[in-house]
């Protein structure tokens, strides 16, 4: 499964920014990480956007990926491990 397939699947979105250092970062917007009991904000980064989301399938492949923390609609998932580009 694609990235694009899962945030489809997941009903969120994939943002994909430019800063003006010259980096890019991609990220699940109001995604985080949960490692035991806690939650951590992740975003990849890169020379190119490609980079930038390849880095962030790394971080969050087969990882618990938590939607709208602390919130009404927050929702937990596993990234698949076979997420890719």
């Amino acid at each position: 499964m694609n990235v694009e397939e899962y945030c489809d699947a997941l009903n969120v979105e994939l943002k994909i920014l430019y800063y003006p250092n010259g980096h890019w970062s991609a990220s699940i917007d109001h995604a985080m990480i949960k490692e035991g009991d806690v939650l951590r904000s992740v975003l990849g980064s890169g020379s190119t956007p490609d980079k930038a989301l390849l880095n962030y399938i790394e971080i969050i492949r087969g990882r618990q990926l938590v939607l709208r923390a602390h919130t009404d609609h927050q929702r937990e998932y596993i990234v698949p491990t076979i997420l890719s580009r």
